[in-house]
Protein backbone atom coordinates (compact mmCIF):
# COMPACT_ATOMS: atom_id res chain seq x y z
CA UNK A 1 0.00 0.00 0.00
CA UNK A 2 0.78 3.49 -0.63
CA UNK A 3 0.89 5.80 1.75
CA UNK A 4 -0.18 8.98 1.50
CA UNK A 5 1.87 12.24 2.51
CA UNK A 6 -0.74 14.45 4.96
CA UNK A 7 1.46 17.37 5.57
CA UNK A 8 0.74 18.94 2.80
CA UNK A 9 -3.27 17.90 2.48
CA UNK A 10 -4.19 19.77 5.46
CA UNK A 11 -2.99 23.01 5.00
CA UNK A 12 -4.79 23.34 2.23
CA UNK A 13 -7.87 21.84 3.13
CA UNK A 14 -7.75 24.44 6.07
CA UNK A 15 -7.00 27.71 3.65
CA UNK A 16 -9.97 26.47 1.62
CA UNK A 17 -12.71 26.29 4.36
CA UNK A 18 -11.00 29.41 6.05
CA UNK A 19 -11.50 31.32 2.84
CA UNK A 20 -14.70 30.11 1.93
CA UNK A 21 -16.31 30.83 5.24
CA UNK A 22 -14.30 34.40 6.52
CA UNK A 23 -13.90 35.69 2.46
CA UNK A 24 -17.45 36.56 2.18
CA UNK A 25 -19.07 38.66 4.51
CA UNK A 26 -22.06 41.08 4.61
CA UNK A 27 -22.93 43.36 7.71
CA UNK A 28 -26.31 44.64 8.35
CA UNK A 29 -26.54 47.25 10.67
CA UNK A 30 -30.58 47.72 12.11
CA UNK A 31 -31.73 51.05 13.96
CA UNK A 32 -35.13 51.70 15.37
CA UNK A 33 -36.53 54.52 13.46
CA UNK A 34 -40.15 55.83 13.46
CA UNK A 35 -41.47 57.70 10.19
CA UNK A 36 -41.96 61.43 10.52
CA UNK A 37 -44.90 62.65 8.78
CA UNK A 38 -45.68 66.19 7.87
CA UNK A 39 -48.90 67.17 6.50
CA UNK A 40 -49.35 71.02 5.31
CA UNK A 41 -52.29 71.76 3.51
CA UNK A 42 -52.21 74.99 1.11
CA UNK A 43 -55.75 76.22 -0.69
CA UNK A 44 -53.84 76.63 -4.04
CA UNK A 45 -55.66 77.22 -7.83
CA UNK A 46 -53.59 76.78 -10.67
CA UNK A 47 -54.74 78.48 -14.13
CA UNK A 48 -54.23 76.10 -16.85
CA UNK A 49 -53.78 77.35 -20.86
CA UNK A 50 -55.18 73.84 -22.22
CA UNK A 51 -53.46 73.67 -25.96
CA UNK A 52 -53.58 70.37 -28.66
CA UNK A 53 -53.78 66.74 -28.62
CA UNK A 54 -50.61 65.52 -27.59
CA UNK A 55 -49.29 61.57 -27.06
CA UNK A 56 -46.51 59.62 -26.22
CA UNK A 57 -45.33 56.01 -26.61
CA UNK A 58 -42.74 53.69 -24.84
CA UNK A 59 -41.97 50.23 -25.39
CA UNK A 60 -39.82 46.95 -24.36
CA UNK A 61 -39.41 43.30 -25.33
CA UNK A 62 -39.09 40.95 -22.53
CA UNK A 63 -37.57 38.02 -22.29
CA UNK A 64 -38.51 35.05 -20.40
CA UNK A 65 -40.63 36.75 -18.50
CA UNK A 66 -38.47 38.64 -16.12
CA UNK A 67 -35.68 40.63 -18.67
CA UNK A 68 -36.49 43.90 -19.80
CA UNK A 69 -34.67 45.02 -23.10
CA UNK A 70 -34.62 48.37 -24.51
CA UNK A 71 -36.42 50.18 -21.46
CA UNK A 72 -36.50 53.90 -21.41
CA UNK A 73 -34.38 55.87 -19.21
CA UNK A 74 -36.80 59.10 -18.48
CA UNK A 75 -39.94 59.32 -16.42
CA UNK A 76 -42.40 61.12 -15.30
CA UNK A 77 -43.42 60.95 -11.41
CA UNK A 78 -46.71 61.29 -10.54
CA UNK A 79 -48.18 59.12 -13.48
CA UNK A 80 -51.37 57.69 -11.69
CA UNK A 81 -53.01 60.54 -11.38
CA UNK A 82 -54.04 59.60 -7.40
CA UNK A 83 -55.99 56.66 -8.87
CA UNK A 84 -54.89 53.02 -6.90
CA UNK A 85 -52.05 51.23 -9.07
CA UNK A 86 -53.97 48.13 -10.17
CA UNK A 87 -53.77 45.36 -12.65
CA UNK A 88 -56.50 44.54 -14.53
CA UNK A 89 -56.94 42.70 -18.06
CA UNK A 90 -54.38 42.22 -20.55
CA UNK A 91 -51.33 42.65 -18.13
CA UNK A 92 -52.31 40.57 -15.09
CA UNK A 93 -50.19 37.73 -16.81
CA UNK A 94 -46.89 40.16 -16.86
CA UNK A 95 -45.31 39.03 -13.33
CA UNK A 96 -44.05 42.35 -12.13
CA UNK A 97 -44.36 43.97 -15.58
CA UNK A 98 -42.80 46.96 -16.26
CA UNK A 99 -46.19 48.99 -17.60
CA UNK A 100 -45.87 51.17 -14.98
CA UNK A 101 -42.67 52.43 -15.99
CA UNK A 102 -43.75 52.41 -19.59
CA UNK A 103 -46.40 54.74 -18.71
CA UNK A 104 -44.20 57.29 -16.78
CA UNK A 105 -41.70 56.76 -19.40
CA UNK A 106 -44.52 57.64 -22.13
CA UNK A 107 -45.74 60.65 -20.38
CA UNK A 108 -42.56 62.43 -20.49
CA UNK A 109 -42.04 61.59 -24.41
CA UNK A 110 -45.72 63.05 -24.81
CA UNK A 111 -44.82 66.07 -21.94
CA UNK A 112 -41.73 67.17 -23.61
CA UNK A 113 -42.12 66.34 -27.06
CA UNK A 114 -45.96 68.82 -26.65
CA UNK A 115 -43.69 71.36 -24.66
CA UNK A 116 -46.61 70.66 -21.69
CA UNK A 117 -47.00 70.58 -17.70
CA UNK A 118 -49.59 68.34 -17.63
CA UNK A 119 -51.45 66.06 -19.58
CA UNK A 120 -55.33 66.52 -19.59
CA UNK A 121 -57.81 63.41 -19.42
CA UNK A 122 -54.89 60.72 -19.97
CA UNK A 123 -55.95 58.36 -21.98
CA UNK A 124 -53.39 54.86 -21.51
CA UNK A 125 -52.94 52.07 -24.24
CA UNK A 126 -51.51 49.06 -23.55
CA UNK A 127 -50.86 46.61 -26.34
CA UNK A 128 -48.53 43.15 -25.76
CA UNK A 129 -47.58 40.84 -28.26
CA UNK A 130 -46.72 37.42 -27.35
CA UNK A 131 -44.73 35.20 -29.33
CA UNK A 132 -43.88 31.63 -28.34
CA UNK A 133 -44.49 32.52 -24.46
CA UNK A 134 -40.57 33.10 -24.14
CA UNK A 135 -40.81 36.40 -25.41
CA UNK A 136 -43.13 39.54 -25.15
CA UNK A 137 -43.39 42.74 -26.86
CA UNK A 138 -45.33 45.73 -24.39
CA UNK A 139 -45.62 48.88 -26.32
CA UNK A 140 -47.70 51.98 -23.96
CA UNK A 141 -49.26 54.92 -25.34
CA UNK A 142 -50.60 57.87 -23.56
CA UNK A 143 -52.94 60.66 -25.24
CA UNK A 144 -54.33 63.96 -23.97
CA UNK A 145 -54.51 67.17 -24.22
CA UNK A 146 -51.45 69.45 -23.14
CA UNK A 147 -52.03 71.61 -20.45
CA UNK A 148 -49.28 74.31 -19.43
CA UNK A 149 -49.64 75.90 -15.85
CA UNK A 150 -49.80 80.15 -16.65
CA UNK A 151 -50.43 80.84 -13.45
CA UNK A 152 -50.65 79.77 -9.40
CA UNK A 153 -52.99 81.30 -6.94
CA UNK A 154 -53.79 80.87 -3.36
CA UNK A 155 -57.36 80.51 -2.72
CA UNK A 156 -58.71 83.68 -0.39
CA UNK A 157 -61.24 82.66 2.39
Amino acid sequence: MRKVKTSAFFPVLFACVFFVFVGCSSTNVNTVSAPLCVEYEAELEPDLKIGGDISGTSEVDILFWHFAIGMDSKYADGVSYGIPETRTGILDFLPDAPVKKLKAAAVYKAITEGNADVIIGPRYRAEVTNDFGIYKHVRVTVEGKAGNVTNISQIKD
